[in-house]
């Protein structure tokens, strides 16, 4: 089954302030949010900038430039992190077989994940190298992940891999150096359509919201909800997933 087109939220420390990102997958744009009150700042990447069509999953790089998943361009676009300007595909369009990339993350070992399909019709984490952008393997293949994930994924403080499914609202951990299941890490609220995950520097979890637009908090350690970091509509946020 392919992956369903959503949005997303980004945690990141850009050179001077630190701040939440939210990809606006309804315009094509990256919006701007303080770290700590969730209070809307600005749009950070306008609207289309790169050829990005449909905003889905981001990345911070070792050189702390902005990756984006470029959903309908079969592609990973690389932005300045300082201004938000459009660098280069960094990984071609198709490149290992790539279609509709969802999310993606720089893993421990400094290579870059991406959630997608393979060639249109399986799910699958792919591995690219970090610097190059290169192809380098599937890491987890649809034999080993849920047929409707995974929508997005992020590393956490554990390195390993937790995968989350827009369908089903079931958030798996993943062992990041082998690709093996390990649990259900947390389960989002009823009636919900969660997207893009992301750890904060607090350690806790931030699940978006494609329904209710909303950016919600669990612990990071249980999976415990514990409320709502940026609250319904804020900023004109409209279809956020983590």
């Amino acid at each position: 089954m392919p992956l369903l087109t959503l949005a997303l939220l980004w945690w990141v420390a850009p050179q001077a302030n630190a701040a939440l990102l939210v990809g606006n997958r309804n315009d094509n744009s990256v919006l701007r949010y303080d770290d700590e009150t969730g209070k809307f700042i600005d749009t950070f990447i306008p609207s289309g900038s790169g050829g990005l069509n449909v905003t889905v999953g981001f990345a911070v790089g070792s050189d702390q430039n902005y990756y984006l998943s470029n959903f309908a361009g079969s592609s990973i676009e690389r932005y300045n992190g300082k201004n938000g300007d459009f660098i280069d595909s960094f990984v071609p369009k198709n490149s290992g077989g790539l279609k509709l990339p969802q999310d993606l993350a720089f893993g421990p070992d400094g290579n870059l994940y991406v959630a997608g399909t393979v060639n249109g019709t399986t799910n699958a984490i792919l591995r690219y190298d970090g610097k190059t952008g290169t192809f380098i393997d599937t890491f987890i293949s649809s034999d080993e992940i849920d047929p409707a994930a995974p929508f997005s994924l992020t590393f956490g403080s554990d390195d390993n891999i937790y995968l989350n499914s827009a369908i089903t609202g079931t958030i798996k951990r993943y062992d990041g150096k082998t690709g093996a299941f390990i649990d259900n890490f947390t389960q989002s609220k009823p009636g919900s359509i969660p997207g893009s995950l992301t750890f904060g520097p607090d350690g806790n979890l931030y699940v978006a919201d494609f329904k209710t637009n909303d950016i919600a908090r669990y612990n990071g350690k249980t999976g415990e909800f514990i409320d709502f970091f940026v609250t319904s509509n804020s900023g004109g946020l409209s279809g956020p997933v983590l």
